[in-house]
């Protein structure tokens, strides 16, 4: 069974070290100008950072509807690879202003009510 980690910086260290990786989608959507595609990797797929990027390129201007967006963005990948969030182990979050915290986990409990990843 296929299994997401999300991880930024992945792609690039693989992209470094020459290793020829199969793409887990095609690129579309308002990543598709990132240029960062995911890729699976033995029982693996691994998916770039995703921001709060609407597909016509705009961003939110509330923090909880910033959070919807990113995490509407990852469930799309993670769609586009066949999966569902509850395949979802490992999610990285940056929060710029930790006052934002609570609206954080309250948006993302929404995502994950059950077993949230780590």
């Amino acid at each position: 069974m296929k299994r997401i980690f999300l991880f930024v910086g992945l792609l690039g260290a693989a992209a470094f070290l020459g290793a020829q990786l199969p793409i887990a989608r095609a690129q579309s959507g308002p990543n598709e100008a990132l240029g960062s595609p995911s890729f699976e990797a033995g029982d693996y797929v691994y998916i770039p950072g995703q921001g709060p990027r609407r597909a016509d390129g705009t961003t939110p201007s509330k923090f909880a509807d910033q959070v919807r967006q990113s995490l509407g963005n990852v469930k799309r990948q993670v769609e586009m690879a066949g999966l569902t969030l509850d395949h979802v182990v490992y999610l990285q979050v940056y929060l710029e202003n930790t006052a934002h915290y609570s609206e954080l986990n309250e948006v993302f409990s929404a995502y994950f009510p059950t077993d949230p990843p780590a």
